[in-house]
């Protein structure tokens, strides 16, 4: 799990994940990383979920694999929203 320096709210996680480089530097060490299906339609990033109505058994395997592996990261960041320790930080992100 990482997480980035601040960005303005309304930016979209892959465009997070260009402006830092993520992606260029997973590639460069060999990390897999795990995409939900916001980003169908654009460079397949690692594994991801695949999007539809009516999948195979096949596909809606692969589903239930990525979404396990994705689960625990997405649980902490629901903690650390229900914690509300975020909500009275006052500063700058770029500094």
């Amino acid at each position: 799990m990482w997480i980035s320096p601040g960005l303005p709210g309304s930016t979209h996680d892959l465009t997070g994940a260009r402006i830092h480089r993520i992606i260029t530097a997973a590639d460069r060490v060999g990390v897999e990383l795990l995409a939900d299906k916001g980003v169908t339609g654009r460079r397949r990033y690692g594994d991801q979920a695949v999007q539809g109505r009516n999948l195979t058994k096949v596909q809606n395997a692969h589903n239930q694999v990525v979404n396990s592996l994705r689960g625990p990261g997405e649980r902490g960041f629901a903690t650390l929203k229900a914690w509300r320790i975020f909500t009275e930080v006052h500063c700058c992100p770029h500094e």
